[in-house]
């Protein structure tokens, strides 16, 4: 005789089940509930294997085990790579990013380039490093090779368990420690990984980026934490970033970011340094300041309108008149400032 099984589900949990069965009438769970339930907790299981998972670091672990003369059909079973989880996670201290963030401040990961002179051979292995981050397939013949070195085999053994959760914490920390443009491709790959959890990963990034007056970041400029300001519109993350981790080329970037909100008062002051003729921006090379100058004052020009860039212009003019390289930038500023004089002369 067939029964009718009712099971009803939200946010992923059980909330009630019953069953017309005689053994429903008398307790919660009978056997057919009981089976409906694991028939959906296997379809649910087999629906996580088959959708689409990150792959990449399990096939720059192939590429290695392959050049590196191990077979390149090398298996571990699924207990196997969750010691690999295990161990790598109490090397790194993992779930806590406090060691992590302290060894990313100070340099000493290693596929990061660390503060200290490096070798001719040691700069060829940081390029290969970096190079490795940006393409895929190519030969790997040592282990510090890979992209992020140890953490890519942590990162396998995510992607092998389907550890979404293992996988969110590293993605976050390659964020977070990201020194160049190819590792700021984990901030999309960390929104579609996290879906609904995407606000709480932000939020994390962000905190670690900014807690302790930002002491655990590196001083170096990172460019997927700065697409993840842009992307999600973190104003006063990026205005922390910049304050924390002062640098003219940083804030050109964020320029946009830093003036939003902000009162005149405040904005004069941020561009005050142009103002002065001991500024970095005035030092070394007169050609390359040329072009830094005349950068700061497009961007300017294209946040806050020509009328201020062309006032910063004129300014900087008469504090460096015998600079050429520096007057020939400046110049279709100046004309355009004299143009809009002479047209305001010509209206009254």
């Amino acid at each position: 005789m067939p029964y009718s099984v009712d099971v009803r589900i939200l946010h992923s949990r059980v909330v009630s089940a019953g069953c017309s069965c005689p053994d429903g009438q008398r307790r919660t769970y009978c056997k057919h509930v009981g089976a409906v339930l694991l028939t959906m907790a296997e379809a649910a299981r087999i629906e996580q294997r088959t959708t689409v998972f990150p792959q990449e670091a399990s096939h720059e672990l192939w590429w290695y085990w392959h050049n590196s003369g191990h077979r390149p059909d090398v298996r571990l079973s699924e207990d196997e790579w969750r010691a690999v989880r295990m161990l790598l996670e109490r090397l790194y201290g993992l779930p806590d990013l406090a060691a992590y963030m302290r060894m990313n401040r100070d340099g000493r990961h290693s596929w990061q380039e660390p503060d200290i002179p490096l070798s001719k051979e040691q700069k060829k292995r940081h390029k290969h490093r970096t190079r490795r981050r940006s393409m895929s397939g190519a030969d790997v013949e040592r282990l510090e090779d890979l992209p992020h070195g140890w953490l890519t085999v942590l990162e396998a053994a995510y992607e092998h368990l389907h550890d979404v959760e293992g996988l969110r914490l590293l993605y976050a920390m390659y964020i977070l420690g990201a020194r160049d443009d190819a590792d700021a491709r984990y901030v999309p790959r960390l929104r579609a990984l996290a879906g609904s959890h995407w606000a709480d990963d932000v939020a994390l990034i962000e905190h670690w980026a900014t807690d302790g007056s930002g002491a655990c970041m590196s001083r170096d400029d990172n460019p997927a934490y700065e697409r993840l300001l842009r992307e999600e519109h973190l104003v006063d993350a990026a205005k922390c970033y910049c304050m924390l981790h002062s640098g003219e080329v940083r804030r050109l970037r964020l320029l946009d970011m830093l003036v939003e909100g902000e009162p005149e008062d405040s904005i004069d002051r941020l561009l005050g340094f142009l103002r002065q003729p001991d500024s970095a921006v005035y030092l070394g090379d007169a050609e390359q300041s040329a072009r830094l100058v005349g950068a700061w004052l497009d961007r300017i020009s294209e946040v806050l309108g020509s009328a201020r860039s062309a006032d910063l212009a004129a300014w900087i003019a008469d504090m460096f008149p015998n600079r050429e390289f520096l007057q020939a930038r400046l110049r279709a500023y100046l004309e355009s400032a004299d143009s809009a004089t002479h047209e305001e002369a010509h209206d009254e």
